[in-house]
């Protein structure tokens, strides 16, 4: 998977795109990195992306899906649903189902959610998953983060007998991220002087925070390892919820309803054309 790998890096601003490239093309020079435009918060977007892919390549090995929002105000995209959430879990939920078909052709194909240990504290909401009636911005990170992560689990259950493999993986608090620019931590100047150096003392670095995630993305002895939670390099425990069967389902469904897709329908179709190669 990793020599000769064609890196697409899916963004939303291209010239933040075309930064992070010279960063990876400094490092390694011969790197084979394609910029990509797409917006998980536009399902229009989510969808042109998808099939620009499908026309493109024949299969795709790994899918990080690493966009994530936090303490953003609330605001609903074009779709009308509340942006965090979007951002961190329903955009991802339509991109993956709409990339199953081209993770199948893999030999191993690996989906990776960032979870984050936010999800431990989060509560789904069946009724109310945009937090119209209530919204609190960290409550809403939690929420998506744990759905996110429930859904790893519940995909990894419905995909076990195929060689797509799904788990989470919570990269900690990584600094130069900016996804604490909204937080009180970052615009309050006394927290700032008081808390901040201290936070910084012990965010991990970039390259401490990709670590899990190239490992989970690439490492061979993970091939069948599928639907865990992954921290620092090891399998660690979820939120209860995660094992939650019957919510699990009922959030998928939920879900799919949002998204506007027929989730049984995709998976169904994987499951059989992995059962006419075998």
């Amino acid at each position: 998977m990793l020599l000769g790998a064609t890196i697409i890096l899916a963004v939303r601003n291209a010239e933040k795109g075309k930064k992070a490239r010279e960063v990876l093309l400094k490092s390694c020079p011969q790197a084979n990195a394609i910029i990509k435009l797409v917006d998980l918060t536009d399902f229009v977007s989510i969808r042109e992306f998808a099939n620009q892919l499908t026309l493109e390549y024949e299969k795709i090995d790994a899918l990080i899906n690493n966009a994530g929002i936090i303490f953003h105000p609330y605001k609903r995209t074009v779709d009308g649903n509340e942006i965090t959430i979007t951002t961190n879990y329903f955009g991802p939920f339509l991109l993956t189902h709409l990339l199953l078909n081209l993770l199948s052709k893999s030999d191993n194909g690996r989906v990776i959610n960032l979870s984050a240990v936010a999800h431990l504290r989060g509560k789904i909401k069946l009724d109310d998953l945009n937090s119209e009636e209530n919204f609190v911005e960290i409550e809403a990170f939690s929420q998506s983060k744990l759905a996110l992560t429930m859904f790893t689990k519940y995909m990894a259950s419905l995909l076990k007998h195929t060689r797509i493999t799904f788990n989470a993986v919570n990269p900690g608090l990584v600094r130069g991220t900016r996804h604490l620019r909204n937080s009180r931590l970052t615009t309050s100047f006394i927290t700032k002087l008081s808390v901040w150096p201290w936070m910084w003392l012990f965010m991990k670095t970039p390259y401490q925070g990709c670590q899990t995630v190239i490992y989970a993305a690439v490492d061979p002895f993970l091939a069948n390892v599928s639907g865990c939670y992954f921290s620092n390099c090891e399998i660690q425990k979820p939120s209860d919820l995660v094992n939650d069967i019957q919510l699990s389902e009922n959030l998928y469904k939920r879900t799919c309803e949002i998204v506007k897709i027929d989730g049984e329908n995709i998976i169904n179709k994987v499951v059989e054309c992995e059962d006419k190669e075998i």
